[in-house]
């Protein structure tokens, strides 16, 4: 279906074919959308009350819903969406329309691998999926060797998760803990999906909590890997850990990062990583004292200042702001400022179109 036009609504029967299955979504109602310019700059965005596509003059077709992970495909024809159920939708990004496909991944995270096609993890199996096409398919079935590091006495492997996923490996963690706690070591492996080959890095010396965030470097050379070691119920501290791939070393030299700091974010943007470092106080750990953006290309340099959710530079100056209180153990949100000029109120998350 192709229509243009100044303005239009959705029809009630469209907006319910996005949500059907959504079982933790909010109820929908009519969603106002513009049919956006082809050579505008675009990003996704997740708000307090739903997903939307937007452009420097703000949002141009939006969803109400509950969601938890929101992106473009590889070709940046679709804009994809994650909803608390697990189910996967897209719209058109040129006219701002629901796609064919819907996806029960049942996952709270998808990867775009290339074209349309995105990826997600699921009982030792890496899936695939056309975001049009409703019809997964296995991508590679994982067997992970046992861990090259010796299991401590009195604990056990709980699980294997999927933090990182690109179009030719995979970066999974094996978790190491006594069943029920809430610690945990961590086991590193990076997987060639073209060979099926297994790079293992072991555990990451001081880390004692589950790793859930990894960003493959653009090239494909390295993997940055968001660590967290935890002192007390309220308070730990951060680290970041660079996987060479091509020597298999390790570098744990990151930002600096103060008692009571995690990594809220990180993710690949052009060259570099970037990440979201916040800050707490130890005394009153519900405050969050800062919240900054930092960017690894030859080394860490500071990109966003206080208080910077997110920095985007290319196509277009993008960065979210986090107004009011904060706590950093929360859903953060705040103002989307394209070019310095807010356009955008209670901003969860934004994402640019690939380059």
């Amino acid at each position: 279906m192709r229509i243009s036009g100044l303005r239009m609504v959705v029809a009630a029967a469209a907006v319910a074919m996005l949500g059907a299955g959504c079982a933790t979504a909010t109820p929908q109602g009519p969603q106002i959308v513009t049919t956006a310019p082809q050579s505008a700059p675009l990003f996704a965005v997740r708000t307090t009350t739903g997903m939307g596509v937007a452009d420097a003059s703000g949002m141009r077709g939006d969803r109400v819903g509950d969601y938890r992970d929101i992106g473009f495909s590889q070709d940046n024809s679709l804009a994809y969406t994650v909803d608390g159920a697990g189910v996967v939708t897209a719209m058109e990004v040129a006219e701002l329309l629901v796609a064919s496909g819907r996806i029960d991944c049942h996952c709270t995270r998808v990867f775009p691998l290339h074209d349309a096609v995105v990826g997600w993890w699921r009982d030792g199996v890496i899936m695939q999926a056309d975001l049009r096409t409703p019809d997964p398919a296995v991508l590679r079935a994982i067997s992970l060797p046992a861990p090259r590091d010796p299991l401590g006495d009195g604990v056990a492997l709980t699980g294997t998760e999927l933090i990182a996923l690109d179009r030719d490996r995979a970066v999974l963690t094996r978790i190491e803990t006594i069943p029920g706690a809430i610690w945990g070591i961590n086991h590193l492996y990076v997987v060639d999906l073209n060979s099926g080959a297994v790079q293992q890095f072991g555990r990451i010396a001081d880390v004692n909590m589950p790793f859930r965030q990894a960003a493959i470097a653009p090239g494909g050379r390295s993997v940055v890997v968001a660590g967290y070691s935890r002192d007390n119920v309220a308070c730990g501290t951060a680290s970041a850990h660079r996987l060479d791939l091509v020597t298999g070393t390790v570098d744990s030299v990151g930002p600096p990062f103060p008692s009571c700091s995690s990594i809220a974010d990180i993710r690949g943007d052009g060259a570099d990583v970037v990440l979201t470092r916040l800050v707490w106080d130890r005394d009153e750990p519900q405050r969050l004292v800062s919240s900054t953006v930092w960017r690894y290309r030859d080394g860490w340099t500071q990109a966003g200042a206080d208080p910077a959710v997110r920095v985007l530079t290319d196509p277009i100056a993008v960065e979210l702001r986090h107004t009011g209180a904060a706590s950093p153990f929360g859903t953060i949100d705040g103002d989307l400022v394209v070019d310095g000029k807010p356009v955008l109120r209670n901003v969860i998350e934004v994402r640019a179109t690939h380059r």
